[in-house]
This record gives structure tokens, C-alpha cells and sequence, in this order.
């Protein structure tokens, strides 16, 4: 479905608006490694990265560890560079969070579960949408993996959404984004949507986390987005309120399909509103996205299906 040159035009307007009364800092490199600092290892060669991915990969199947992560020092951007050309042979559906000032590479490494659940709500995104009119390749196109640029940091998400009226360009900012994550990940997957909201300064809308406990068969859900700090640095009138990224909701799904959250007021549907997702007001048929008890409980009984 296309967008009037209007409607593009005034969703432009409302985004430069939008991205000129939001100042956030930043996320740094440090805090990208916190509970990592003692698990740094040296890289040394591609042969080498590719023996504690397999490693790394079996011990995950096993169910030996939950850990999915390994922090490399040092590679520079040329060993980046070096290592993406060669991800094929290093191992399949890896993210990479790279922080340049520091030369160190943060490698996630995927599970079933972790693969069951990106796929799962992708497919099911995307089935929402179709019947408002909007397709993936003229409205809101799917970016996969695609890395994005921070300011000393690059970063590739599960999966993430562009709207290409307002966003034509290959590497602009998503407005959508999943992170997934296994088991003992939630204070990484937190700091990933910290990342996502405050490195786009805002161009970033929703970031949904999906924390999979596959011992207990449970998901646990949250969605962030950027919100109004409670004290703001603002002493005129003329400044605009500091934002930042903030927990909105979680949604947790137990091992027997029961949907529960907070707040409970707003527990659920969980809801994508269609303004964050395309940037412009909906057209009927367009609305937004609504994730209810019923449609959690379907996909969670579809994933754990798929992993007896």
C-alpha cells in the first residue's frame, strides 16, 4: 500500500518534530559489557572463533548452559569486517554487538527455542498487518538482522521493521524491534532496548524482549519504549522534557498457556500502536497491532509444539 506524498510529508514533519524534542544519552560500550567483564576472552583467528561458536553452539542444544554469549578482545573493525565476510562458515543466525572504542565483539549465539520464538511472532507480525492492506515490500519492510550504528557502537537485532515511506534508505533507523533471549538473559535483553532507543535518539519506537525459559516452558514478554523522565533537566520553558527508554509492560506466559502481567491494567492486549509502527496516522482498515491473552496463548502453544 502506498503512502499519499501528503501523508508521507506530514509523517516526515511529525518525525523531525519528534526526534527534535527527545535528548538521550547513549549507550556506552561499559555498559554493553556489564556481567560480561570476567567472561572477555582473546581472539586470536577465524578458525578459533569458529571452534567456541560450534562449542558454544552444542552446549546450548545439550542444555549444558543458558549462557548464549561470547565477548571477544580484541577485534578491531577490520577484524569485523573479516569475521562478517566468513560468518557463514563461523556459524549460522549469530548477532553481533560490536563496540568500536574498545575493540570488543559480543557474539549471540542462537538456540531452537531462541530461533521457535523470533520466527513465531514475525511470521505472526506480519500476519496482522497483511489484512490492514500493508505488504513487506511497499509498507513495512522486515530488516532481519541488519546492523545499525551507534555512536562507538553497532549492534544487530533478532529481527526488526522499517517503514520505507518515511524511511527509504537502506540503514535507517527501524521503528520495531525484537530481542529474544534464553533463560538467564533478562538484564542483557534490558540493556539491548536501552541500546535500540537510546542510540537511534528516538528513531527506534517499540523494542518487544522475549525472555524464553525452556527448563520451566515458559515466556516472559516486555515492551519498551522511550517515555518523559519523572525529573527533567528542563529549567525553561522553551527546552523540551528529557526522555528515556522505559519498561511499559511485561507479559509473562506460563508452561500452561495461562497469560498474565503488569501493569494489570493494561494486561492484556499488548498493543504496537500504528502511529510508532508506520509514522503516520492509520487509514482504516489500518489500526494497531493487538496482541491479546488468546493470540499469546495460540503462539506459545505453537513454539513449545515445535520443541517437544
Amino acid at each position: 500500500m502506498s503512502v499519499p506524498a501528503r501523508a508521507s510529508a506530514s509523517a516526515q514533519a511529525s518525525t523531525r518534530a519528534s526526534d527534535e524534542a527527545i535528548d538521550i544519552t547513549p549507550i556506552t560500550s561499559s555498559q554493553l559489557l556489564e556481567g560480561f567483564e570476567n567472561e572477555i576472552r582473546t581472539f586470536s583467528s577465524i578458525a578459533g572463533l569458529r571452534s567456541a561458536v560450534n562449542t558454544l553452539s552444542k552446549r546450548l542444544y545439550q542444555g549444558t548452559t543458558t549462557n548464549q554469549y561470547l565477548v571477544l578482545q580484541p577485534v578491531t573493525e577490520d577484524d569485523l569486517a573479516e569475521i562478517e565476510e566468513k560468518r557463514h562458515i563461523i556459524g549460522r543466525g549469530l548477532r553481533f554487538t560490536h563496540c568500536a572504542d574498545i575493540n570488543i565483539l559480543i557474539i549471540k549465539v542462537p538456540t531452537p527455542e531462541h530461533e521457535a520464538v523470533t520466527r513465531t511472532f514475525s511470521y505472526n507480525f506480519i500476519d496482522q498487518i497483511r489484512p490492514m492492506g500493508l505488504t513487506e515490500l511497499d509498507d513495512l519492510k522486515d530488516m532481519g538482522a541488519t546492523k545499525y550504528r551507534g555512536t562507538s557502537t553497532s549492534k544487530e537485532p533478532d529481527s526488526c521493521w522499517r517503514p520505507l515511506a518515511v524511511r527509504p534508505n537502506r540503514l535507517d533507523w527501524p521503528t520495531l524491534i525484537f530481542e529474544v533471549g534464553v533463560s538467564e538473559t533478562l538484564r542483557k535483553l534490558r540493556m539491548d532496548a536501552r541500546w535500540w532507543l537510546a542510540n537511534s535518539r528516538g528513531d527506534v519506537k517499540i523494542v518487544l524482549l522475549f525472555k524464553v525459559n525452556r527448563a520451566a516452558r515458559t515466556i516472559h514478554i516486555e515492551k519498551w519504549e522511550c517515555r518523559p523522565a519523572a525529573l527533567t533537566r528542563a529549567t525553561r520553558s522553551n527546552l523540551p522534557p528529557l526522555q528515556v527508554p522505559a519498561q511499559i509492560q511485561t507479559i509473562d506466559i506460563d508452561a500452561n498457556g495461562v497469560v498474565t502481567g503488569s501493569p494489570p491494567a493494561t494486561t492484556p492486549p499488548l498493543v504496537l500502536h500504528f502511529q510508532n509502527l508506520l509514522l503516520r496516522p492509520p487509514v482504516p482498515p489500518e489500526q494497531n497491532v493487538i496482541y491479546t491473552a488468546q493470540n499469546f496463548q495460540r503462539l506459545a502453544n505453537g513454539i513449545w509444539a515445535a520443541l517437544p
